[in-house]
């Protein structure tokens, strides 16, 4: 996968373990363990649980000119580019299903009198960029934190904000200020330290006053994640290491919460078949 975001945090894998706050002698290994549930959770789903930007090609469609269909989740159109290298507007593209995240299929409305076509050849023809990812809560999924970029802005290479107050952020929490995605990668009472331009974005800079918004794993996933984590951290004796908790691409799930499991279920990406 091109983008493997962390779907869990440091203080929820701490308050499962129930550690106190001053034993973080294990802090980055429960890090190191949180990347690799994460990791384990999307491979085993086929899921990237958080929104990412990406600009993504396809062939020309040869049953309809009118819809393309796609084969990862769509979440947000920014720019449709045809074939021939015009510009596709917006307000001429529906996305399916029209109720619902993530998107599958872009089709043109009728009444743009445009169809999809290509000046040379016709595959990867058709650029589509966006955000994409598998957050059917995408509506709500970006909160406002109640804080916004202080002082004099940030520029593309700030990596610490003082802020006052950080109790609402946690390590492993992804922001969004602007087009840009950010990690909390640490914080103390005042500051929090950020890790730039990630999932497809570009770190840019950002005027004094512009909103800082937090993204919200779905709770399932996140609470299967941290109950991985947890597993893996208290089983790390008796299995003799880090990584044979998931044997190969397979999830041990008999001996976790069975939330997990289904969760697993719940979220893994189905096969579509489509009936023309």
């Amino acid at each position: 996968m091109q983008h493997v975001p962390l779907l869990t945090t440091l203080e929820r894998v701490r308050a499962q373990r129930r550690m106190g706050a001053d034993a973080t002698g294990d802090d980055e290994l429960l890090k190191t363990l949180i990347a690799a549930a994460s990791a384990e959770f999307a491979r085993e789903t086929g899921r990237v649980c958080v929104p990412y930007y990406t600009v993504r090609h396809y062939d020309m469609p040869l049953r309809s000119p009118y819809a393309l269909d796609l084969d990862e989740d769509l979440l947000e159109l920014a720019a449709l580019t045809n074939g021939d290298g015009t510009s596709i507007p917006i307000e001429a593209v529906a996305l399916r299903p029209f109720n619902a995240y993530p998107k599958w299929r872009i089709t043109l409305r009728s009444s743009a009198g445009i169809t999809f076509t290509y000046a040379d050849d016709p595959q990867g023809a058709i650029s589509v960029a966006g955000w994409w990812g598998y957050t059917p809560h995408y509506d709500t999924a970006w909160r406002a934190s109640g804080f916004s970029v202080p002082g004099d802005g940030l520029t593309s290479g700030t990596i610490q904000v003082t802020l006052g107050a950080t109790g609402v952020f946690e390590i492993g929490h992804y922001l969004r200020i602007d087009d840009e995605v950010l990690r909390v990668t640490g914080r103390d009472a005042t500051t929090i330290t950020l890790a730039r331009g990630q999932l497809g974005t570009t770190a840019a800079s950002h005027s004094a006053g512009a909103a800082i918004h937090m993204f919200d794993v779905l709770p399932d996933i996140q609470n299967a994640v941290t109950e991985m984590v947890a597993y893996a951290y208290k089983s790390l004796d008796r299995v003799g290491g880090r990584v044979t908790v998931y044997p190969g691409t397979t999830v041990l799930v008999d001996d976790l919460d069975p939330l997990v499991r289904r969760a697993l279920e719940d979220h893994r990406r189905k096969t579509l078949v489509v009936i023309r």
